[in-house]
């Protein structure tokens, strides 16, 4: 039985993604998808946004990698030859009591390090963004807000990977993993697959793959 050196669980964008990153080094990977293409399940229902990293707590990691997520998806974006629109975002107000809600945002955001982030006046708002409903009280500017093809950019993804000699099994799901010496044996609908490292990427499946 050949061994693999990374079997990746879950041909979403997370999983995608992961197995094009393993291929910079020197190993195999293999990538699993139980449906019959990549990026069929929570990744084409994806919102499409590339956040600004306000929403995030400060000092957390994810807060860090939602800032760095972001100022990094253009280079990707680019290099996947994937459109990308920074087309920046605004939070609206029409009472006082949402403002304050901003207020805090906007302290979460200059913690972090969202560049570009600042409050406007309604006036502001308006003037941006005319089709707004009339009577902002405030608005929450954040310009390093874009959006992505979620689908487009996963698929871009495996593509660029499987250049780079990533194998990819499509409609096998993995049914259970045990240690076997210093890797792991997965059992799967279509048989056993022998590797030393696994990345679980299995989306809304993760937490049963996990136990």
């Amino acid at each position: 039985m050949k061994v693999h050196d990374a079997v990746v669980i879950g041909g979403g964008i997370l999983g995608c993604m992961t197995a094009r990153s393993l291929r910079r080094y020197n190993i195999s990977v293999l990538l699993l998808e139980k449906e019959d293409d990549v990026c069929r399940g929570i990744t084409r229902a994806n919102s499409a946004i590339v956040y600004a990293g306000y929403d995030n707590k400060p000092g957390t990691l994810k807060a860090e990698l939602t800032v760095r997520g972001n100022a990094n998806m253009e280079s990707l974006c680019r290099e996947l030859e994937v459109p990308f629109s920074r087309c920046g975002s605004l939070m609206v107000s029409y009472d006082a009591d949402s403002v304050r809600k901003m207020e805090r945002k906007l302290q979460n955001g200059q913690k972090n390090g969202v560049p570009g982030l600042r409050l406007l006046t309604g006036a502001e708002a308006q003037a941006m963004e005319p089709m707004l409903k009339q009577g902002v009280t405030a608005a929450l500017y954040a310009p390093t807000t874009g959006t992505v093809n979620p689908w487009q950019l996963g698929i871009a993804a495996c593509e660029n990977a499987m250049e780079n000699s990533a194998e990819v099994l499509l409609n096998t799901e993995v049914l259970g993993i045990s240690r076997e010496g210093e890797g792991y044996l997965l059992s799967t609908n279509r048989g056993e697959i022998s590797a030393r490292m696994v990345f679980n990427c299995a989306g809304l499946s993760a937490d049963r793959v996990q136990e």
